[in-house]
């Protein structure tokens, strides 16, 4: 087993920062339509080599690979140390010379003060931070920002059984408390588009495996839950138990990828005038 500090960091964080390592699901159903063929897709519409862009939760780079060399810039933030180490280390390996990487947390002003304003022509969050004030000053006028959103019904059936479910009305209206935030810091939607899909993991251990790496049972907008292995294991057994099939112990995921344009919103026609 290769034990360099990017492997290790990839085991720590897994699924969660897009690495790929065995606790993975070793199947995935998309029914036909893959979210993150999706993020690609859109960045290969928005993005130029003209263009100026920034990825909000960048986390180990993966996506900087391969799109700086077809952008003017790339920009990307993370809070996390050891993730953005891993990408400062491409940089210098694949000698990225348009490249600029910050540490800090996006809704600390400390942090977002280190990118230029009504800059980037393109912003992005990969089930990361959500836009906010403070990074939408960032975007220029009909800059475009898109966003893969960890969806209210992600995971929902485990959450159930591990008594963790959040019942608030903002998970079944989602998408209209999103789209009315956005539209506050001058965020007019171009399209919103909602993805389920399932996941297979081949046993309990293999999927407990996964449950240890990442943010699955995470409910952000109220505190970190991670999996623990002394108190969780009783309620993942009755979870594989209703949901083990012929492919495996199945897992529902649920994605929404919001496109939008920075421009002024009109509320009312006195807005317009």
């Amino acid at each position: 087993m290769n034990n360099s500090p990017e492997n290790n960091i990839a085991e720590k964080y897994g699924a969660y920062s897009s690495f790929k390592t065995s606790s993975a699901p070793y199947l995935v159903d998309y029914f036909g339509e893959n979210p993150m063929d999706e993020i690609e897709r859109l960045l290969s519409v928005y993005a130029s080599p003209q263009s100026k862009v920034l990825d909000i939760g960048c986390g180990a780079g993966h996506t900087m690979v391969r799109i700086s060399s077809k952008v003017k810039e790339f920009w990307g933030i993370d809070l996390e140390k050891e993730l953005l180490s891993v990408a400062r280390n491409k940089v210098k390996e694949l000698d990225l010379q348009n490249v600029h990487l910050i540490l800090g947390d996006t809704t600390n002003l400390t942090a977002t003060d280190k990118l230029p304003d009504s800059y980037f022509d393109i912003a992005f969050s990969q089930r990361g931070p959500n836009m906010n004030y403070a990074l939408a000053s960032k975007l220029r006028e009909n800059g475009i920002f898109f966003q893969e959103l960890v969806a209210g019904f992600d995971c929902y059936p485990l959450k159930e059984i591990f008594g963790i479910r959040n019942y608030s009305p903002y998970n079944y209206n989602e998408r209209e408390v999103s789209l009315n935030q956005y539209a506050n810091l001058e965020l007019f939607p171009v399209s919103v588009k909602e993805y389920f899909y399932e996941e297979y993991f081949r046993d309990i251990n293999h999927f407990e495996a996964y449950l240890c790496q990442g943010a699955n049972l995470d409910n952000w907008r109220i505190e970190s839950r991670p999996y623990n292995r002394e108190t969780d294991r009783t309620s993942l057994e009755l979870y594989a138990k209703y949901n083990s099939t012929s492919k495996g112990i199945r897992l529902l995921r649920q994605r929404m990828i919001f496109v939008l344009r920075k421009t002024k919103v009109s509320y009312y026609p006195v807005d317009s005038l």
